[in-house]
């Protein structure tokens, strides 16, 4: 049974991903290069791919703009113009991609979006985490004021956000970290995000989704095939982590399902984030 779960979800990822090039490749054919450099509502910059897909599905008229370094879309949410930014890598990375898209499309709002991992027991899978602190390795500190956005407040946690270069893998390195810094999740870009828009006097939002809970860990087969460049590659090890342990397989679609769902409640909450919340006037820019 979990092979035939398995084969079926990789097909069908597989099939939703040349459907979904089709797509955006005959929109972006039709998209002026001159409206490029419009100015948008709000910017939201995500980390893993994973996780756009339930953004897109929450915008109208979308478009992609190519660019050298990340995956960009443009679209319509309530008559807001929304940028929704794929940037791989660390804060450095999401950092420049940051100010890139200051420089270009001038955004009202930058939302830091995407998957963390929980450092207190009580924040499940899917929790919804909105910064009033960012913190990092480096001691960096900066402070968001939400409390006149806020809303709705027993949907999420208000709380810190640790940025550091690699997500602690065991729950005794998260316990440590959110002894010694205080901090309720963990990532890898928010810092360098939140960082880019108290620079330019952009206002910043950091909006986090529980994708690992405390005692979470992901299998080293799993790790090897994220790995992978290319998703003929990511296949050839899966099956070959499945030959080595058969229980890679329903690890592997249970890592899938964790991954969608967390995806879908974050693109839930940014919708109402950015009908809702944005619609008043803006909180302080992060301060250090």
């Amino acid at each position: 049974m979990v092979w035939k779960q398995w084969l079926q979800r990789l097909l069908l990822q597989q099939a939703r991903e040349q459907v979904a090039s089709r797509t955006v490749d005959a929109a972006t054919s039709a998209f002026s290069p001159a409206a490029e450099s419009n100015t948008v509502d709000v910017a939201i910059v995500i980390g893993e791919k994973a996780q756009i897909g339930a953004m897109l599905d929450c915008l109208t008229e979308v478009v992609r703009i190519h660019t050298k370094n990340f995956q960009l879309y443009r679209g319509n949410l309530a008559e807001r113009r929304i940028l929704v930014a794929q940037v791989s890598g660390d804060a450095v990375v999401a950092a420049g991609a940051t100010k890139e898209l200051i420089r270009a499309h001038k955004p009202r709002w930058v939302i830091a979006a995407g998957f963390s991992v929980a450092l207190r027991a009580d924040l499940l899978q899917d929790s919804l985490l909105v910064a009033s602190q960012v913190i990092d390795e480096n001691g960096r500190k900066l402070n968001i004021d939400v409390r006149s956005t806020a809303f709705q407040n027993d949907v999420f946690t208000v709380g810190c956000v640790y940025t550091c270069s690699q997500i602690p893998a065991s729950k005794d390195a998260r316990i440590d970290l959110a002894t010694r810094y205080k901090a309720d999740v963990a990532d890898t870009t928010s810092m360098g995000i939140a960082a880019t828009c108290a620079t330019s006097d952009t206002p910043c939002l950091v909006i986090r989704v529980v994708r690992q809970q405390l005692e979470d860990q992901t299998v080293v087969e799993l790790l090897h095939s994220g790995a992978q460049p290319s998703f003929p590659g990511r296949i050839g090890a899966l099956i070959g982590g499945t030959f080595r342990r058969p229980g890679t397989a329903r690890d592997w679609y249970r890592d899938q399902q964790a991954a969608l769902s967390a995806a879908d409640a974050l693109a839930d909450f940014l919708r109402g984030v950015i009908c809702r919340w944005l619609s008043v006037k803006s909180p302080r820019n992060p301060s250090g």
